[in-house]
């Protein structure tokens, strides 16, 4: 496993400029390499290890609220069309494909030396929960530590 600060390290990629709904100007948020998170748990196949993670019903039920949240542009459609084709065993979804169909911008998909899946940092907190109890946790007990100091109360 990966210990927690090294996770955040894992950072090469920043967000597409997407349509704002609010008058707010836009942020450019350092997406979280997902590939480098894979590969701390499976050296060998990664790419194997996100595929797996995008089949998972509740994984794409996921990535289509947070898109229907953060995305004017979604296709919520298309997604809906993912959601059927994975009913079947013979369908492999993509993140290349997430994107290039739904309009997708949770996840990024670059080709090259520095290429890889990378993350939205909520979708990669996602991933991450999903590979290892010990992130699942950590995170579960930064949110009470929130929580608590939001609520006046000491540590």
């Amino acid at each position: 496993d990966v210990p927690f600060s090294e996770a955040s390290q894992h950072t090469k990629s920043t967000s597409p400029k997407v349509p704002s709904a609010s008058p707010s100007p836009e942020l450019e948020i350092e997406y979280i390499s997902l590939t480098q998170l894979a590969r701390e748990h499976n050296p060998e196949s990664p790419g194997n290890v996100i595929q797996l993670w995008l089949q998972n019903r509740n994984t794409v039920e996921f990535l289509k609220l947070w898109e229907s949240a953060n995305n004017p542009l979604f296709n919520l459609d298309a997604c809906n069309e993912i959601e059927e084709k994975l009913r079947n065993n013979a369908f492999t979804l993509t993140a290349k494909y997430w994107i290039e169909q739904t309009n997708g911008i949770a996840l990024q998909s670059k080709s090259g030396r520095y290429g890889g899946t990378f993350a939205h940092p909520v979708i990669a907190w996602e991933f991450l929960t999903g590979l290892s109890p010990q992130y699942k946790l950590l995170l579960i007990e930064m949110n009470g530590l929130r929580d608590t100091l939001s609520r006046g109360g000491s540590v």
